[in-house]
């Protein structure tokens, strides 16, 4: 698969997620649980319903784990 690729963004999809896994660590080796990037990859996969460039894919999956990772102090989002 190519980055110009159009796919669909479906999360049963083996290939299409084995292409975000080797994405998010190549970009960001260990940075990331792999529940978490599995998480924000269904979560993207939820919002579209139609095809999308596979780059395009890759960076909102990107997007969603960086807005979405634990505070830096360990604390959940909203904890006093």
């Amino acid at each position: 698969m190519t980055s110009e690729t159009s796919v669909f963004p479906d999360p049963s999809d083996d290939d299409l997620w084995a292409a975000v896994r080797a994405d998010m660590e190549k970009r960001f080796p260990g940075r990331y649980p792999e529940a978490d990037v599995r998480r924000a990859f269904e979560a993207v996969c939820a919002a579209h319903d139609d095809y999308l460039p596979q780059a395009a894919l890759l960076k909102k999956v990107r997007m969603a784990c960086m807005w979405t990772r634990p505070s830096l102090d360990g604390r959940a989002e909203g904890a006093e």
